[in-house]
């Protein structure tokens, strides 16, 4: 579906036959645009003026720097809060999952799996790369490790990662379906 915005010429055209008493549906077949735009560019970008606000009126520079002001704020938001990627941080040294982490009820807000993977490959946390994430074969080979890791038996006995049930990985959602019992 292609649409395009309203340019600052068209927000001028509206307001000069806007103010000679052309109605949207002559506005639209004079800018070659759907009637419901024309409304929709007017209902947005009007405002009320008077001594009662009563008075509407529809300023074409006030409605070009209000849809620039709304084009700055859409978009993928930006996670920089450090408490939510030293908490990302935490979990993934654990060897949880993206998935896990996100799954996992936590007083902070968690960003979704996506933007786990999404912080991790445009390395925002340092130190921690696709490498880091936990992968079933690799999970074995740690279990069996000694030295700077846990066995397994202390390792399902740790209270700090609760997605390992009766020696076998289990998911967030299993985590909280088993909460309620």
């Amino acid at each position: 579906m292609n649409y395009n915005h309203f340019t600052m010429d068209e927000r001028i055209v509206i307001a000069q036959l806007m103010k000679s008493g052309y109605s949207i549906r002559e506005i639209s077949r004079i800018l070659d645009r759907a009637p419901s735009s024309i409304s929709r560019e007017i209902k947005r970008n009007t405002h009320l003026s008077g001594r009662h606000y009563k008075i509407k009126h529809y300023n074409p520079v006030t409605a070009q720097n209000k849809y620039e002001s709304r084009k700055k704020k859409c978009g993928r938001k930006s996670i920089n809060s450090s408490e939510i990627l030293e908490y990302i941080k935490e979990k993934i040294e654990l060897h949880w999952s993206p998935e896990q982490i996100s799954n996992y009820p936590s007083n902070i807000k968690v960003p979704s799996i996506a933007t786990i993977y999404r912080i991790i490959h445009s390395n925002k946390i340092k130190n921690i790369s696709m490498t880091n994430l936990r992968r079933k074969e690799n999970l074995n080979v740690l279990l069996k490790q000694e030295g700077n890791l846990m066995m397994e038996e202390d390792l399902l006995k740790n209270d700090l990662n609760p997605f390992i049930k009766d020696k076998r990985l289990v998911t967030g959602k299993e985590i909280l379906l088993n909460q309620g019992e």
